[in-house]
């Protein structure tokens, strides 16, 4: 095999400079990363998805055996790679833009985050009008009411979107300086990028709605850069700070300082791991529970750290193949991983141990983090001696193409499952029709409003606003004053089942004297309680 190699090595790279020319090679490279990235975005079929990533990977392995990791870099072009992040943030944008217009949003958890804020500038306190409890008996989001001018200023819940498309644009440019921190060359560099931008991961999580904790990013790759430097002071401040975005942010902070204990300053980085591991206990179990004013926390029942096993280490391995299992060449890496995914690894919360939603957004910014570490140590490659075996880097490489598979779902895939129409614009203008009226009526305290999720979210302004989650309990024992619905909404999560049968309660009610249908908000259905 050694033999094999060499002779490839030596030999092939003449070949092709005599009989191609190395710059019609490197241009063969690109333009099969060009197809890629295009197939990529476009997503026009599964096959010609497979065969862009197919015939990319080939001649990558090609180029990786005969010229290594150093030559094979050459082809991310940065003018091709600021393309398709541009196309990425484009795309993201489309996005949501076509799921706002669509009645897509879903009140969990874009509107449940909103509802606090604008209760609070309405003078009721920061509370979750869902659960009727503070918010902080639920999520640890103080950072929130810096918010609260914004919605003051544009009270809309869209806001809270906007945010996280700043803080995901932000977090390219910190990439970028994290690389030139590091002295990576431009290749090298806008690789990493590219990789961050086709991240499964990050691409799930952004093309999710809101989580609090996609606003910790840019936070997170800026503490990094403050211990780089030796900015002690700024990175714990810092790191108080991104606690106040989610009760979970101390755990990705217990991984940072980890990295910097195991690759950087020893002392330094367990101090650090070990005072916010301890600040984040203090968040759950005494901040928590004195802020929201009950012992009660939502999120205790989720505690269970021994479920699950088989989920857990699939999804362990799932998250290492994002990066094409580079850390098993550095395996303290994956102790420096674990922390940030303990929202996940100790909870028995459905959904957490997959990449489909915003559960891994922190533990992908670690992950680059950690990536550019490992390589400002060995720019070639990988920093254990183990690499030098040509046979295992030759196995690495191999393990860093999974990456241009696994990582196939572009933020089109979310693009095309939203479409906006005539009838969703127009509930939409409805919805606003409906609170202006409404709040002529009750200027001071505001009725109980129930409404299906995606409508929820549009309402997420009002005091006392709920979503259905469940038809008899919610509807016929709440007694809600107002009950919002619309036929042209494509999201009914959670009660598709039982939909129409919602309506033939409400009907019933209304042939009963109970309630009336109004009949001047087109397409909304509302009932009103009398």
């Amino acid at each position: 095999m050694k033999n094999i190699i060499s002779t490839l090595q030596n030999s092939i790279p003449d070949l092709i400079e005599n009989r191609i020319g190395i710059k019609n090679w490197t241009n063969i490279n690109l333009l099969s990363l060009i197809f890629f990235l295009a197939e990529f975005h476009l997503a026009i079929s599964p096959q010609i998805t497979f065969f862009s990533q197919l015939l990319f990977c080939s001649i990558s392995f090609f180029n990786l055996l005969v010229f290594g990791f150093s030559g094979w870099k050459k082809i991310f072009a940065p003018w091709l790679i600021i393309l398709n992040v541009v196309t990425q943030i484009s795309l993201v944008s489309w996005n949501f833009l076509r799921e706002y217009q669509s009645l897509n949003f879903n009140y969990y958890d874009s509107g449940w985050f909103a509802n606090p804020v604008f209760n609070f500038i309405n003078g009721f306190g920061f509370v979750n009008s869902e659960i009727g409890l503070s918010e902080f008996a639920d999520h640890f989001s103080p950072n929130l009411l810096l918010l609260s001018p914004l919605f003051s200023l544009y009270p809309n819940p869209a806001i809270l979107i906007i945010i996280k498309m700043i803080a995901y644009i932000l977090s390219f440019y910190l990439i970028y300086r994290i690389c030139l921190l590091h002295n990576f060359d431009k290749n090298l560099t806008y690789f990493i990028i590219l990789l961050f931008s086709i991240n499964i991961g990050v691409i799930n999580y952004m093309g999710f709605e809101f989580q609090t904790s996609n606003l910790t990013i840019p936070f997170i790759f800026i503490v990094f850069i403050l211990l780089e430097k030796n900015k002690i002071l700024p990175a714990y401040l810092l790191g108080i700070f991104i606690c106040g975005f989610k009760e979970t942010s101390g755990f990705a902070l217990v991984s940072i300082g980890l990295l910097d204990f195991f690759y950087i300053k020893k002392t330094r980085g367990i101090s650090y791991s070990i005072f916010f591991f301890i600040l984040t206990l203090i968040i759950f179990k005494m901040l928590m529970p004195l802020l929201s004013g009950t012992n009660l926390n939502v999120n205790d029942s989720i505690f269970d750290p021994f479920c699950c096993k088989q989920e857990k280490t699939g999804f362990i391995i799932y998250i290492l193949s994002t990066l094409g299992f580079i850390f098993l060449f550095s395996p303290k890496a994956i102790l420096v991983l674990i922390p940030s995914l303990a929202s996940s690894l100790l909870g028995n919360r459905p959904g957490s141990h997959s990449l489909t939603f915003h559960y891994q957004d922190m533990a992908m910014a670690i992950s680059f983090c950690l990536l550019v570490k490992i390589l400002s140590v060995n720019k070639d490659w990988i920093s254990t001696e183990i690499s030098k075996i040509k046979e295992l880097k030759i196995f690495s490489f191999v393990l860093l193409l999974l990456i241009f598979f696994v990582n196939n779902r572009s933020f089109y895939e979310f693009v095309k499952t939203h479409n906006p129409n005539e009838k969703t614009l127009m509930a939409i203008d409805q919805i606003n029709k409906f609170k202006n009226d409404y709040h002529s009526i009750y200027k001071k305290n505001g009725k109980r409003i129930w409404a299906q999720t995606s409508l929820a979210f549009y309402l997420s302004d009002e005091y006392q606003i709920k979503s259905i989650m469940n038809t008899n309990e919610t509807i016929m024992d709440a007694n809600p004053n107002y009950v919002v619905i619309c036929d042209y909404s494509e999201t009914k999560w959670p009660i598709e089942n039982d939909y129409e049968q919602l309506k033939i309660l409400m009907r019933s009610d209304v042939e009963k004297g109970v309630r009336v249908e109004h009949l001047g908000y087109y397409p909304l259905i509302i009932f009103e309680r009398k």
